[in-house]
């Protein structure tokens, strides 16, 4: 058999691509090579510490849902286990 052909996945994956080298072309002109470099790693620890929050939820997940249903949906399935905040009411 022959395997399918997805071009939609591949106009994907090529327009994720095309995104990256733009970004990344756009840093290397505006620090040079050297500042790129210099950025990455910085950058990359900025992004690590971002998700290492510290907000006190009492042991709990902290969950943030965005309409009511989905918000109802979370609370049936966490229960007691998790700390929900609903943004939209």
């Amino acid at each position: 058999m022959r395997p399918m052909r997805r071009p939609a996945l591949r106009k994907a994956k090529s327009a994720v691509t095309g995104i990256r080298e733009i970004i990344t072309e756009f840093w290397r002109r505006r620090l040079g090579r050297a500042g790129f470099a210099a950025a990455l790693p910085v950058l990359a620890l900025l992004i690590v510490a971002a998700g290492c929050g510290g907000g006190d939820a009492g042991g709990k997940l902290r969950v943030v849902t965005t309409v009511s249903p989905i918000t109802s949906i979370v609370e049936n399935i966490g229960g007691d286990r998790i700390a929900l905040e609903g943004v939209v009411p």
